[in-house]
């Protein structure tokens, strides 16, 4: 049990190697009511209030938020690594994302644009640079 500087009180539970996953969850309890938030929900946070339960709907994870646009850009950072021109990718991605297929960790985006003449979605199969 911790206390905040504010007088709360507040308790991180973690647990490890559960046979249903894992659980991803906050809940604040005060005198007027609860909020909770879980990454699995489909609605977002959940606020309760006396006996009232408010869902403002929130997308549940991060690839829910950017599915639309997603593969698009996704599409256009491999035609431009394959040597296309590609006019609406933007710059700071190319260099990065070849690095990283060179070396399988974070790289700055400040590197030069390196080309590649072949990139699959499963993987970097290019061999010349």
């Amino acid at each position: 049990m911790m206390q905040m500087r504010g007088g709360a009180l507040a308790q991180l539970d973690n647990t490890r190697r559960t046979g249903h996953g894992y659980d991803e969850r906050i809940t604040l309890l005060g005198a007027e009511g609860a909020l909770e938030s879980g990454s699995q929900s489909p609605a977002g946070p959940t606020l309760w209030r006396g006996n009232q339960r408010i869902e403002p709907g929130l997308w549940p994870d991060w690839f829910s938020r950017v599915h639309g646009s997603y593969y698009q850009h996704l599409d256009a950072f491999i035609r431009s690594l394959n040597g296309e021109t590609v006019a609406d990718l933007p710059a700071a991605g190319r260099p990065a994302g070849a690095g990283h297929c060179r070396s399988g960790g974070s790289v700055p985006t400040a590197w030069p644009v390196c080309r590649r003449r072949r990139l699959s979605l499963s993987g970097c199969e290019a061999t010349a640079i």
